[in-house]
């Protein structure tokens, strides 16, 4: 592939899941979607980083909103809509979380191997979209 085509491809990867509220589509994230959720997810205490599973099971509603998109992928919500999406059916957020967790390789196993081997990113180096 040539430099402007591996930066032109957005094709992460889209997958249909039935919920309490209906079918929906949920997309593979970025590389800067997944900093975000490592980000928040992650704490840096001296040279140690620690998954801290509290703030994960918090940031359902980031995993919600980083992921439900349309059928082309696009997604649907901003970061700006966190407090929208906390206020959906908790079954329909626990379902969607799962499944993105399990469509970008977020296992609580895999969570921890990123965490070794992520830098987090700084809050000014991040933008919302």
């Amino acid at each position: 592939m040539t430099r402007e085509e591996i930066l032109n491809s957005r094709n992460f990867g889209v997958k249909e899941i039935e919920t309490t509220i209906g079918k929906v589509f949920i997309r593979k994230w970025s590389g800067k979607d997944r900093a975000k959720f490592l980000q928040a997810s992650i704490s840096v205490n001296g040279e140690n980083i620690d998954v801290e599973y509290d703030r994960i099971f918090d940031n359902m509603s980031l995993v919600v909103v980083l992921s439900l998109c349309n059928e082309t992928g696009e997604r649907m919500f901003t970061d700006g809509e966190l407090e929208l999406i906390g206020e959906l059916d908790a079954d329909a957020i626990q379902e969607i979380y799962q499944e993105s967790l399990k469509l970008n390789s977020l296992a609580p196993k895999s969570v921890e191997e990123a965490a070794k081997n992520s830098k987090p990113v700084r809050s000014e180096d991040s933008t919302t979209g």
